[in-house]
């Protein structure tokens, strides 16, 4: 997971001048640890079910938007 040092200067306080290389050390680090990865999955699975709620309820609307374009013709 080569983007965890984002979240991990978001989430902590990093100097500007901390090498990406110390991060994402650190961020390894912190993600071995079984509780802090069973939570990053656990949220990743949330934001992947809210987008897939999204797009879902986004189809719908829009093919209840066709629906009545269709019938007022």
């Amino acid at each position: 997971m080569r983007q965890q040092g984002k979240p991990y200067r978001s989430a902590f306080d990093v100097r500007e001048n901390t090498k990406p290389e110390t991060i994402w050390s650190e961020a390894s680090r912190l993600l071995a640890d079984p509780k802090v990865s069973a939570r990053v999955a656990e949220l990743q699975a949330m934001a992947r079910d809210m987008a897939l709620i999204s797009v879902g309820t986004l189809t719908k609307e829009l093919e209840e938007a066709r629906s009545m374009a269709m019938t007022e013709k």
